[in-house]
């Protein structure tokens, strides 16, 4: 199987291929078949599954990207390379996100941390263009933060409807 390994993907494409494999892999279709072939079946219909999910989250596919580069974003020494003006900003983000009051403030909040992401993501997809592997793990990182703040805030924004 080809393996594309750019960043940008087209997930409207990624989207009907895996419709399509899933139709290919559907259970109804080994119903006559032999236990091992209904249990390929299901095993390559859960591997299509986890690679749709990784797919079709930027932060997940950014990280799986870095994996095949060798690069794993748990091992302890990145930790120690953590830009410290990135998590200041990250910390007076959350307090703001923890003193905000309802609707306006949360809403600019929200959108401001949208155009961080949308910057990000860019941010990934050159480096990964360009190969500068550590340029992808720094961003890949920053990334990280602002989607656990995007979370943070539809937690938020969830708890006041």
């Amino acid at each position: 199987m080809h393996r594309d390994q750019s960043f940008d993907v087209a997930l409207d494409d990624v989207r009907r291929r895996y419709i399509e494999l899933q139709q290919a892999l559907h259970p109804d279709r080994f119903v006559h078949k032999d236990d091992a072939e209904r249990h390929r079946a299901h095993t390559a219909s859960s591997l299509v599954s986890k690679a749709y999910n990784t797919l079709k989250d930027p932060l997940e596919r950014a990280t799986y990207l870095l994996h095949l580069h060798g690069v794993d974003l748990t091992d302890e020494s990145i930790k120690h390379e953590l830009d410290p003006e990135l998590l200041l900003e990250v910390m007076e983000e959350r307090e703001r996100l923890a003193e905000a009051e309802e609707g306006e403030q949360l809403k600019a909040i929200a959108e401001e941390n949208q155009a961080r992401m949308d910057t990000t993501l860019d941010d990934i997809s050159i480096a990964f263009k360009n190969s500068d592997i550590v340029a992808a793990r720094d961003a890949i990182i920053r990334l990280k933060y602002w989607s656990s703040l995007h979370h943070a805030l539809e937690e938020r924004q969830a708890s006041s409807m």
